[in-house]
């Protein structure tokens, strides 16, 4: 893969947009190109992001380059032109359930949500977790700085938030905060939460993207929602 010419593309599309906008109460994202003055010596670290990326979730060789091919020249990738994935697997990844969803190009979209015990008085799940458990007993648990993330290589969004969980019952989500965020290609603003019902809670920005196929304007949002016991999974609108 030529880094200069992906240096190039990836230039052409974030000098025509705006910096991201990270509101006070946000973390700092884990990989930030929002500022086109940091792009000529972050140019190597683009690739290498997105081939990591793409290695960690066994996208192939082959499928990479065309990729970035995509990117290079502003078309959206089939996870995010409204393409169905080809496949989707949910797994247990040391304390955390993993969602992958695998798309024809090759394109994948990963969530990630740290997991509690689906009783209160069973023990945590083996593995690094943000999630830290500060009381139970043996029908409801309290839990604070669990952690939710939705991620395609280019695009990230996630959160921090504190559950309770009820044998037996729906969970609640009593806190949200700590917003992280990444875009190569475009910049997010006017980030916010939402908190539909006590189990379902949705963080939004609007998206000001140049890849092909999304309109202007558009509101790019993941959210978690909390189900019986120790449930929870992400959703996302991460397609146009």
């Amino acid at each position: 893969m030529k880094k200069n010419r992906l240096m190039a593309g990836v230039a052409s599309l974030l000098l025509a947009s705006a910096p991201v906008v990270v509101p006070q109460a946000a973390t700092a994202a884990p990989f930030d190109l929002a500022h086109s003055n940091a792009l000529v010596s972050s140019s190597d670290r683009i690739e290498d992001e997105l081939v990591s990326f793409f290695d960690r979730y066994g996208v192939p060789k082959t499928q990479q380059q065309g990729l970035i091919d995509k990117l290079n020249n502003g078309v959206a990738w089939d996870s995010m032109s409204g393409a169905s994935p080809v496949t989707t697997e949910t797994s247990r990844v040391g304390a955390s359930d993993v969602t992958i969803e695998r798309y024809a190009d090759g394109s994948v979209v990963v969530s990630t949500i740290d997991a509690v015990p689906e009783n209160p008085d069973d023990p945590m799940p083996a593995g690094i977790s943000s999630c830290r458990l500060v009381s139970s007993s043996n029908y409801h648990a309290n839990y604070k700085n669990c952690f939710a993330n939705v991620e395609f290589g280019v695009w990230q969004m996630g959160f921090h938030f504190d559950r309770n969980t009820v044998k037996g019952r729906v969970g609640s989500i009593t806190r949200y905060y700590g917003m992280t965020h990444r875009l190569i290609g475009g910049s997010l603003s006017n980030h916010r939460f939402t908190k539909f019902s006590s189990s379902r809670v949705r963080y939004s920005a609007n998206l000001s993207v140049l890849f092909k196929g999304f309109p202007a304007g558009w509101t790019a949002w993941m959210e978690v929602r909390l189900g019986t016991g120790g449930a929870a999974w992400t959703v996302h609108n991460f397609k146009s």
